[in-house]
């Protein structure tokens, strides 16, 4: 797993690439953002991180649905807010 300042600079090269894209293509930068962070959730979702699979809401889950079952509902609900990112209406 990453240690936690890895995840800061991954956040802080998220922030930049989402500026770049914004004044060198032109794309939304809140389409990017909805994209990155809900890819960025499913990918969390899998690598099983401690400090994400321990936080209260997530063990609540998995004590429900089970491992697997609450793994497939995270990468779900990151999914969706991929294809809620490039399809979906901008945010006003």
């Amino acid at each position: 797993t990453l240690a936690p300042y890895k995840w800061a600079a991954l956040a802080l090269s998220v922030a930049a690439f989402t500026l770049w894209l914004h004044k060198a293509l032109g794309v939304s930068p809140h389409r990017t953002l909805i994209v990155v962070a809900s890819a960025l959730y499913a990918l969390v979702a899998l690598r099983r991180p401690a400090w994400f699979w321990a936080h209260p809401a997530a063990h609540a889950l998995r004590q429900r649905l089970g491992d697997r079952g609450a793994t497939i509902t995270y990468v779900a609900l990151g999914a969706a807010g991929v294809v809620y990112g490039c399809f979906g209406p901008l945010p006003k």
